[in-house]
């Protein structure tokens, strides 16, 4: 008995002492994950003394040893090399440790640099399943938001989007939720704004965390961040402001070696000198980002694409055809259905454009395949649903602040009542009730008026929306009738004795059809609307199915020479549709048909 107290004392050293270690082991270890983003020379080494100096830790600190060497080769680029010590290290740590899903996060990041995608989403789908059934929040934000990146890459925008907002959402749950995880969520959200072309709420973003990335010691997340933003700004026409964060950019990578933000920095520039029209340095920026990105999947045909409107612009159409020739060395396959679209169409035009027309026939072929193997409504709507989920979330957020302060001030106000009452009979009580009633309705009146701004926000906020999705949609239909037009002058041009060009031209016509366009216009009237074709059926009954589909264009504020672009007819036939359906509704000569539906003075007549 006397020698097991003996021991208590030198087993509790011996515990101190292994926590110590353990302890000096994190700090090394969060020192060399620090370094690899701001001084790579002392990371190798320090990540190389890990390894070597530990062999004989338990397998979770080998792990993270060897996971931080494979992060070192990541930020490399040197892909294969990173791959293989996150690999190495999935083999020693067992599925239960807290650190399994974080490293599968890292091995899949690895797969999508380097453009296998679907073996980064199958193991990020593994490494959801452990970090939800251990309730690993860390792990779980970390997957949400490389998933997010995952489903950009293959232009999957309204899953981007959704794991993007589940990445913030899962961080903000946490008891103290980690300021650097969201601004780097929030960045990717901004990101995602703007390929969607909502560059005035990806311009909000950026400068709601651009304070955050001017301090950070993360070098390639800021560099990013920096030219994320000025892309932003050269498509807003802030070109000056845009500069400055290009110099920023270039200056962080003086110091900090990577390919793949060296060719980001490269289209940005290309972007900027094109927008300011110094083509040459464009042209000249364009080929050195391209020929950095050969290696980074993701944004190779992202960058082709800005490279293909640049040179259409300049109405350099043999370039484009030379370009294609070197792009098409590569398996388009993997690249995501909405950037190979682009592509196919604008080689179509480039070769259009030089009269080449049996070959422009089987670019606008493929891109009219590519387009029917789209799901029946866009990824790019779903999305901008998404996007209006975020934004009112936003508002919503700040209205559940509210309406708590207004249930509080309730309570307030009802207990200082019930005890005013109780004690009634004193003067002094009276006067002190009557005091903090007064202060009290005051408050509560203050944040029922500021629920109410909130409130008025959303509103005005989700009219800014419809007004987006709108001019999108109106977007669509030029987009067929411009192909339209485009198969209809190729027809005129060739010759009636080229049969197979003549055969191949015909099948491309035959493929474009109108309807799809104007059922996605349908559909989203009736998710906005719900009720709005029964009511003007109900009071007009003598209205026919394309005579409520009018109105709804109406209703949706598109004017009368756009409802002529969407049904293909001229304005002067929008015209007289127009004034049939006045006289089929018997309404006054006074009264404008516009002004009625978009007022909802026909509810008056129910």
């Amino acid at each position: 008995m006397k020698k097991n107290i003996y021991l208590l004392p030198f087993a509790f050293l011996m515990s101190c002492l292994s926590f110590g270690q353990e302890n000096k082991l994190d700090l090394l270890q969060e020192n060399a994950f620090q370094f690899i983003f701001t001084d790579q020379t002392k990371a190798l080494d320090l990540i190389d003394s890990l390894n070597l100096e530990n062999k004989n830790l338990l397998p979770k600190e080998q792990s993270r040893n060897l996971s931080l060497k494979g992060v070192y080769y990541g930020v490399q680029n040197e892909l294969d090399s990173a791959a293989h010590y996150f690999q190495k290290a999935l083999k020693i740590i067992p599925k239960e440790e807290e650190f399994y899903p974080k490293l599968v996060n890292n091995l899949a990041i690895t797969y999508k640099k380097k453009g296998e995608y679907q073996e980064a989403l199958s193991l990020l789908l593994d490494g959801l399943e452990v970090a939800r059934e251990n309730n690993n929040l860390d792990a779980l934000q970390k997957i949400y938001s490389e998933m997010s990146s995952c489903y950009r890459a293959i232009n999957n925008y309204n899953l981007a989007v959704e794991y993007s907002l589940k990445s913030i959402e899962t961080e903000n749950k946490k008891k103290q939720p980690n300021a650097k995880s969201i601004a780097f969520e929030k960045q990717k959200t901004a990101n995602l704004y703007g390929l969607l072309g909502n560059y005035g709420f990806a311009e909000e973003i950026y400068e709601e965390i651009i304070d955050y990335f001017n301090e950070s010691p993360y070098q390639d997340a800021n560099v990013s961040t920096f030219l994320n933003y000025a892309n932003a700004l050269i498509k807003l026409d802030k070109v000056n402001e845009a500069f400055g964060y290009i110099k920023k950019a270039k200056k962080t990578l003086k110091d900090f070696k990577n390919d793949e933000l060296f060719a980001f920095l490269k289209l940005t520039e290309a972007n900027y000198y094109a927008s300011i029209n110094q083509n040459n340095k464009a042209k000249e920026c364009y080929e050195k980002s391209l020929a950095s990105f050969q290696q980074h999947q993701d944004n190779y045909l992202k960058t082709v694409n800005e490279y293909l409107s640049f040179l259409s612009k300049n109405n350099s159409f043999e370039e484009i055809v030379n370009l294609s020739k070197r792009v098409e060395d590569k398996d388009l396959s993997k690249f995501g259905i909405l950037d190979l679209i682009e592509y196919k169409n604008n080689i179509g035009e480039a070769h259009e454009n030089l009269s080449k027309f049996k070959q422009a026939s089987v670019y606008y072929k493929t891109t009219i395949q590519l387009k029917d193997s789209l799901q029946k409504l866009e990824n790019f709507q779903i999305a901008k649903d998404l996007q209006a989920k975020y934004q009112n979330e936003i508002i919503d957020q700040r209205n559940t602040i509210l309406q708590e302060r207004v249930v509080s001030e309730t309570r307030k106000t009802l207990a200082v009542l019930g005890f005013s009452l109780a004690i009634g009979i004193l003067l002094v009580s009276i006067i002190f009730r009557y005091r903090i009633q007064f202060r009290n309705k005051n408050k509560l009146a203050k944040a029922l008026q500021e629920k109410l701004e909130a409130e008025n926000e959303l509103i005005i906020l989700k009219d800014a929306l419809l007004q987006q999705q709108k001019k999108e949609l109106l977007s669509k239909s030029y987009e067929n009738i411009s192909l339209e037009k485009k198969i209809a002058n190729i027809t005129k041009k060739i010759p009636k004795i080229d049969r197979n060009t003549y055969k191949e031209i015909k099948e491309v016509k035959s493929m474009i059809s109108p309807e799809d366009e104007l059922n996605k216009l349908k559909f989203e009237f009736e998710r906005l609307y719900p009720n709005f074709r029964e009511e003007i059926h109900e009071i007009y009954p003598e209205l026919s199915k394309n005579d409520l589909l009018f109105l709804s264009f109406i209703k949706l504020k598109f004017t009368y020479k756009e409802i002529a672009t969407i049904l293909s007819i001229t304005h002067q036939s929008v015209i007289t549709k127009k004034y049939r359906i006045v006289k089929k509704m018997k309404l006054s000569s006074e009264i404008d048909l516009y002004d009625f539906i978009i007022n909802e003075s026909y509810k008056s007549f129910m």
